[in-house]
């Protein structure tokens, strides 16, 4: 890492963020850079609205509640930057006649409000595990009116000096601009070295995205792995016994049949994409000996199937 991208990164405020925070959204975070906190809920895919839907994409609503008062203009502002931004990063064609919801709550705002509101949308998209093209980086900066400093990620008592503003949105491939959003006077060359400096910024927030996923994949891994159990035993005659049971009515002068069945352990639910109820999946040691594993749901069907 060179000098200037260390002087870059801690010009930045701090960044926090927690995921999974709301229970019935199917991925949800609270986003903090700084002072600015920002809580993002994603809900879908959901059947669409006749008036809304798109018959070959997937629609996408966002709505953005401020922290006092009613929506103004610039919070329907917000709402499209991170509408048209969301849009270019999910995959829209994996779910056609389908929405997607987005809700923001600001909770508190001490500058750089739009860089986090896209922020804590995208860090919510991949928590809710929506296919995406890329994940997106919204950075923000500022001239200063007297000196021209640039400076990074400012907040709300550096932007009192403000010449101009700029909030620049990156995607994680190419680090090409996906959208952007500026302020006041400048010129462009100014732009374009703001658009620089945030570019390399860009790459740390990134980074945090994939800090703060490989650590939740970990933590799940690890609540799963405590309740999760699976016995396997070589396939043997004597695990099978004799049962009888009566088929259709017990009518007198009904005969039973008798039936192999297989003892069955109280374990974890498998894979929803495999056999369910009593399913047995042959497996292969390396030995070539059959091996079978036995699966059964912790909370028992009131109706016992038996295959």
């Amino acid at each position: 890492m060179t000098k200037e991208a260390i002087e870059i990164n801690c010009t930045l405020r701090p960044i926090n963020c927690e995921i999974n925070l709301l229970s019935k959204s199917d991925g949800s975070t609270m986003f903090m850079q700084g002072d600015t906190t920002i809580i993002a809920g994603v809900n879908g895919p959901l059947e669409a609205r006749s008036q809304k839907m798109a018959y070959d994409r997937v629609s996408i609503e966002v709505t953005y509640t401020p922290l006092k008062g009613p929506a103004k203009v610039d919070d329907r502002l917000i709402e499209t930057y991170i509408k048209e931004t969301c849009e270019s990063a999910i995959l829209v064609s994996f779910h056609p006649n389908t929405m997607v919801c987005i809700n923001l709550q600001e909770m508190q705002d001490s500058g750089g409000l739009l860089a986090c509101a896209i922020n804590a949308s995208c860090l919510a998209l991949i928590n809710s595990g929506l296919s995406m093209r890329f994940t997106v980086a919204a950075i923000s900066c500022m001239i200063e009116k007297e000196t021209g400093e640039i400076i990074m990620d400012p907040d709300s008592s550096q932007l009192k000096n403000a010449r101009a503003e700029f909030t620049y949105t990156f995607d994680s491939i190419n680090k090409d601009i996906v959208c952007c959003h500026s302020i006041g006077q400048f010129s462009q060359n100014e732009f374009l070295a703001c658009m620089d400096k945030c570019r390399q910024v860009s790459k740390y927030v990134f980074d945090y995205y994939r800090e703060v996923t490989k650590k939740s994949s970990r933590s799940l891994e690890s609540e799963y792995s405590g309740n999760a159990t699976c016995i396997q035993r070589t396939f043997d005659s004597d695990a099978f016994k004799e049962e009888r049971i009566s088929v259709g009515r017990a009518t007198p002068g009904r005969q039973s049949q008798a039936v192999p069945t297989i003892d069955v352990y109280p374990l974890c639910p498998p894979d929803p994409f495999s056999p369910f109820w009593l399913s047995r999946i042959q497996r292969f040691s390396m030995e070539g000996e059959h091996l079978w594993t036995s699966i059964k749901y912790r909370n028992e069907p009131s109706k016992r199937k038996r295959e």
